[in-house]
């Protein structure tokens, strides 16, 4: 069967009838926190861009969720945000708890898709006082990274891609 939904606070990620878990020895139990934010804020940042759809410029957050990420793209984009927490973990712990309700881990993770592809808020904003720059530097090597839309194809509904 096909699961298309998600559940906050849920230990894996589930799109389409594969389950994505985060169970392995070597991945620090922060790290599901911290990757639901960097999909979540990829979605919300991120904007549709087709000059022929009514949709042109319209967040992906508004037409799209976790779900509908194609398994591809959702692999993709947890190779990189793998990468980047376990270089990174050490200095996201050693800074303050966020002035904000959300976790140090779900922050980062929002913050690493802003600073990966140079929106205008990010871990050089002041929120990461301690190790900021440090961090700002390890998001910008992953290199920057673009949504888009996958047209429907037989009984598939639109997906979302990763380039």
């Amino acid at each position: 069967s096909t699961s298309r939904e998600t559940r906050p606070g849920a230990s894996r990620i589930t799109t389409m009838s594969k389950p994505i878990a985060f169970s392995h020895p070597d991945i620090a139990p922060e790290f599901p926190e911290f990757f639901r934010a960097y999909l979540e804020c990829a979605l919300w940042s991120s904007t549709i861009s087709d000059s022929d759809d009514i949709r042109d410029s319209d967040p992906f957050d508004r037409h799209f969720s976790i779900a509908d990420f194609t398994p591809a793209a959702l692999l993709r984009l947890q190779v990189v945000a793998l990468a980047f927490f376990q270089r990174s973990a050490v200095w996201i712990a050693g800074e303050p708890e966020p002035g904000c309700e959300c976790s140090r881990w779900s922050k980062a993770g929002h913050d690493f898709w802003l600073t990966q592809n140079g929106h205008g808020a990010g871990f050089w904003d002041g929120d990461w006082p301690v190790y900021g720059d440090t961090l700002t530097k390890l998001s910008e090597a992953a290199g920057e990274l673009s949504l888009y839309v996958v047209p429907a194809a037989g009984d598939e509904p639109e997906q979302v891609g990763v380039e």
